[in-house]
């Protein structure tokens, strides 16, 4: 059985660093990152870090977009009921992606009570935030693919 962490500015794992620590400390095997681009950017991460950890501690990437700055007082707000379409906002999901070691589940997590209160169905935003993913995914690829041909 897999174990995930996942990091949040606004609880006691504040950051990938904290998470990686607490893996650490922890030292069982099966212990992973949930790595929520949201909170990565939010916490001050970078795709660096994510680049520098050890590939077996990723278990898992939930991926979004939105401005690089938010006021503090909308973190929770946002993480919770607002957040944007992976390759919709000013997140660099390319640079974080192609950090990721092949082969780590990648997941979509874009709750939108504006959408919802406006009528979308949650079939018709499942569909919505599975295209954007697809393309970021697809985006990350073309670009990553050609800079290793250069």
């Amino acid at each position: 059985m897999t174990t995930l962490v996942e990091f949040f500015p606004l609880s006691t794992v504040k950051s990938i660093d904290m998470a990686e620590r607490l893996i650490r400390h922890v030292g069982r095997r099966g212990v992973r990152i949930n790595l929520d681009v949201l909170h990565l950017i939010r916490s001050g991460g970078t795709a660096a870090q994510v680049k520098a950890l050890d590939p077996d501690l990723i278990g898992h990437v939930q991926l979004s977009d939105g401005p690089l700055r938010i006021a503090p007082e909308r973190l929770m707000s946002e993480a919770a009921e607002e957040r944007g379409l992976p390759g919709h906002g000013e997140f660099p999901l390319d640079e974080i992606l192609a950090a990721l070691p092949e082969g780590v589940p990648v997941g979509v997590e874009v709750p939108s009570l504006r959408r919802l209160q406006a009528g979308t169905t949650s079939a018709d935003w499942a569909r919505v935030a599975v295209n954007a993913t697809k393309a970021a995914l697809s985006s990350c690829h073309r670009r990553t693919a050609g800079a290793r041909e250069q």
